[in-house]
């Protein structure tokens, strides 16, 4: 069964590649993905991961590099082009760094493999797109590293594509379940509020916890939810919380706890998130999780291969797994069963 290729939509210019667990089948999409975009003019790859890995880092397997052709333009560090079999020429110097040295932009002349080293900095990563659109890409993919939605931020991809595979579990339905909670932490409700907007706006400039009651009073700007002004308003009725770090499992048991009515709480974007399946489901039957930059989702790709050593029918996981992804496109690639 071959389900390929997979449309990307017009306006997704930069589409990041994300995956549940290490050895998914995320480079695998991104290969299938690079070698499916016949439609775009020289398209662009970079990768925001750990430098220069040969193995995987946990199980030892060798990764397989990330294949390109001639006219593709990548972002890597210098130090990493002789690492790889492809021919590139350095068009652009993006003045960024990665542990492996400077940064720069090349266009493929010889087809082949490449190494692309992991880019830290979110500016750094703009950069290097910004120098991909100068010299004519149009589209450009990012792989994700293992553990890391930073590619998957609202600010630095357009869409976000989730690989998912047989590791996760050693039946169909395991599979199914995993990535159903994956997806649900990725598509983490926008709110549609204005003030909600302007509340995570108070937050961001203070780079505190910013609280006002539901019925739009007065902003408060505090270091914690147990702050006697943040107190006053969570023991008062229902609330709206918007805080611009990370949010994890202690602060929504700390507001849920303070509150004395419904609790919105806010964070930036679901890359922000750090929550527990369980938690999460808690907190939320009472309360409400939004964000400001909701993550566009455009599809779920598929590995039915383990690197742990068992395979799952192809075709009962990709329903499984559309059977829980919420109308969202569910494809699988006809490749050799060389995951990563």
């Amino acid at each position: 069964m071959n389900l390929t290729p997979l449309a990307l939509p017009q306006d997704a210019r930069v589409v990041a590649v994300v995956g549940c667990s290490k050895n998914a089948g995320k480079t695998t999409t991104l290969n299938a993905l690079l070698a499916g975009l016949d439609d775009v003019l020289n398209p662009g790859v970079l990768s925001i991961g750990i430098d220069g890995e040969e193995a995987d880092f946990w199980l030892g397997v060798p990764k397989p590099r990330v294949e390109v052709r001639q006219g593709d333009f990548v972002a890597t560090a210098e130090a990493a082009l002789a690492a790889g079999t492809a021919r590139i020429e350095i068009c652009a110097r993006t003045g960024g760094r990665t542990l492996l040295g400077d940064l720069v932009v090349g266009r493929v002349t010889g087809n082949g493999s490449v190494l692309l080293a992991g880019i830290r900095a979110k500016d750094d990563v703009r950069a290097a797109v910004d120098a991909m659109r100068r010299l004519g890409v149009t589209r450009v993919l990012i792989d994700g590293a293992y553990q890391r939605l930073a590619a998957a931020d609202p600010e630095v991809s357009d869409g976000t594509i989730l690989a998912t595979g047989a590791v996760l579990g050693t039946t169909v339905e395991q599979v199914a379940l995993r990535t159903q909670e994956f997806l649900q932490r990725l598509r983490v409700p926008a709110s549609d509020i204005a003030g909600d907007h302007a509340l995570m706006d108070a937050a961001r400039s203070a780079s505190r916890f910013a609280f006002r009651s539901a019925q739009d009073g007065d902003v408060v700007v505090a270091d914690s939810p147990a702050d006697p002004v943040a107190r006053r308003i969570l023991e008062s009725g229902d609330a709206v919380v918007a805080f611009p770090g990370a949010v994890g499992d202690d602060l929504l048991l700390q507001c849920a706890a303070l509150s004395a009515g419904r609790l919105r709480l806010l964070a930036q974007d679901p890359t922000r998130l750090f929550l527990s399946v369980r938690e999460a489901a808690t907190f939320q039957r009472r309360h409400a999780l939004r964000v400001i930059r909701p993550i566009r989702v455009l599809a779920v790709t598929v590995n039915p291969f383990s690197v742990l050593g068992w395979t799952l029918p192809r075709e009962a996981l990709v329903e499984a797994v559309r059977a829980k992804a919420g109308g969202l496109p569910v494809v699988s690639f006809d490749v050799h069963p060389h995951p990563t």
